[in-house]
């Protein structure tokens, strides 16, 4: 292996990652044989510039893991076949781990000794800390032969694009694998944080309140309210009204989630002028929208339907057809709550094909829950058990499993022989 001294290290990496770096290329100089390295990356820009540096170092091979290649052993002894190494590079571990226990992990695991015979050579197996920490438990085995632990850290930059990268599609549409990966890897963000020492505000603040959406998706109520009061108290240092607005908002919906609905009312109170005084159109509809569910949660359903109504024209206008679909499965549930039936059906008819056209799976499972508690009240209850059932099959896809089980057990009220 031809030696990288400290010149050639990667531009793209900090000062202190190339310390790191440093001692990492003197472990593959100094490696004979199989040896094993964990390498613990969080975020995407640091892991490019490594990648990059290895990848011109020579005789150095990257193996990108994918989903549906088969287990990690396969997909490394696939690279071998095509070209020998000198030394092997793992990246994407975490794309192939659902849950746990991991068949991924096990893959590498029950394969330790076959590994050292056929590769003959060191394998560096790069990974967020949290899959790196979960191979040190749940693979102890395999932990147990590694050679070596190497660390490299992001700056600020680094670590605010890593929090907006996980925190840009996150939600019930993210398959539950996904979410979970998610959260951890926030997690892992959070104490390289604090490790480091980074302070700057707009960060945390960030960090925080992805954090708390992670929680809130994992179930996780009262960490997401944690999570979310320290955003909110971080916006507030900063004087950055959206975000304060929207923390309280997503507060209000914690709040909500759990049963506290006078909690969720004051702090959408606080929510709605912010976003006006901003004009802020699209906060606004939300807050609106957040309103009249928190009414209609209450028996409220007036104060629901006046709000609906201010809600709708908004997201129209904006051209949000999810806000737009989501705020007519809520007039469909307000009409039918009020015993107006045909207008419910009406409402239904429009937002069911528009979550379809959007492929928004959770507002269709909605609205497939509100057709069937429709019918059922409509004295149509086999019609109302083949809604149930799409709406709990669809709840159950998304991980929403507290749904599904509502879905079926109104399914098995209904007299359907």
């Amino acid at each position: 292996m031809t030696a990288t001294g400290e010149s050639d290290l990667h531009a793209g990496l900090s000062p202190a990652n190339r310390v790191e770096l440093a001692v990492l290329h003197r472990h593959l100089r100094r490696s004979r044989g199989f040896s094993l390295a964990f390498v613990v990356v969080n975020h995407q820009s640091v892991l490019e510039a490594l990648v990059a540096d290895l990848r011109n170092t020579a005789a150095t091979t990257i193996v990108r893991l994918v989903r549906g290649g088969g287990g990690p052993v396969t997909q490394l002894e696939r690279q071998l076949d095509s070209a020998p190494a000198q030394a092997l590079v793992l990246v994407g571990l975490e794309d192939l781990v659902d849950g746990f226990p991991a068949p991924a992990l096990d893959n590498l695991n029950l394969n330790r000794d076959y590994l050292a015979r056929r590769l003959a050579c060191p394998l560096l197996v790069i990974a967020p800390a949290w899959l790196v920490s979960a191979m040190a438990s749940s693979a102890r085995d395999l932990w147990s032969v590694r050679s070596n632990l190497f660390e490299f850290v992001g700056d600020t930059e680094d670590a605010l694009a890593t929090v907006r990268a996980s925190d840009a599609d996150l939600g019930w549409e993210v398959p539950p694998p996904v979410r979970r990966a998610r959260r951890r890897l926030l997690d892992d963000v959070a104490e390289e944080t604090e490790t480091t020492g980074q302070v700057d505000l707009r960060f945390l603040a960030e960090l925080a309140r992805s954090r708390g959406r992670a929680a809130e998706l994992a179930g996780d109520a009262v960490a997401a309210a944690v999570h979310y009061q320290k955003a909110l108290s971080t916006y507030r240092d900063l004087g950055d009204r959206l975000g304060e607005a929207n923390t309280l908002r997503s507060l209000a919906d914690t709040a909500r989630a759990t049963g506290r609905y006078p909690d969720a009312q004051a702090l959408l109170d606080q929510a709605l002028p912010l976003y006006r005084d901003l004009g802020d159109r699209l906060g606004e509809a939300n807050t609106l929208k957040s309103l009249a569910d928190t009414a209609l949660a209450t028996g409220r359903y007036p104060d629901a339907q006046a709000l609906l109504d201010q809600a709708l024209p908004i997201y129209r206008d904006l051209g949000d057809r999810r806000g737009e679909a989501n705020t007519l499965q809520s007039l469909a549930d307000t009409a039918r709550l009020t015993g107006r039936y045909p207008e419910a059906r009406a409402l239904l008819d429009q937002a069911l094909p528009i979550y379809r056209d959007l492929g928004n799976r959770l507002g269709e499972a909605n609205t497939l829950l509100t057709w069937g508690r429709l019918r059922a009240a409509m004295g149509e209850p086999f019609e109302a058990v083949a809604n149930y059932r799409e709406a709990s099959r669809l709840y159950r896809t998304l991980g929403m499993d507290y749904w599904a089980d509502v879905a079926d057990r109104e399914a098995a009220a209904l007299p359907v022989t």
